[in-house]
């Protein structure tokens, strides 16, 4: 290579060099352009991260609250069982007790029964 083909070589590598240096007007307002874009995009995705992150929150707490819920629920109903059988004995033996008590409620009306005589035959 000659020094006149080097020189032209070097000068138009030069000249390519010093426009990847500066670049055209344009391009500086794209950039400036797509970086507002990039920022706004941020804060919109920060937003719905918030959005869905609360939504979760929301969800979990409603899913704690049914199986609170359940759990009450099952034990008010053993709970109200017990009482309804305990109720239910209860009956059982008053009515025993009263079935008992009728003869000796049919002999105090009768004249010289257990009481003695009623207030009606005095």
């Amino acid at each position: 290579m000659g020094k006149r083909q080097r020189g032209l070589g070097v000068a138009v590598g030069a000249w390519l060099l010093s426009a990847c240096f500066e670049p055209p007007q344009e391009a500086v307002q794209r950039l400036t352009e797509v970086e507002r874009q990039g920022a706004e995009m941020d804060r919109a995705l920060d937003a719905l991260e918030d959005r869905l992150l609360a939504g979760r929150a929301k969800v979990s707490h409603w899913q704690e609250l049914s199986e609170r819920h359940q759990s009450v629920s099952a034990l008010a109903c053993q709970s109200q069982e017990e009482h309804l059988q305990q109720m239910e004995a209860l009956m059982e033996k008053q009515l025993k007790k009263a079935s008992r008590r009728r003869p000796m409620l049919a002999r105090s009306k009768e004249p010289g029964g257990v009481g003695g005589p009623s207030p009606d035959q005095r």
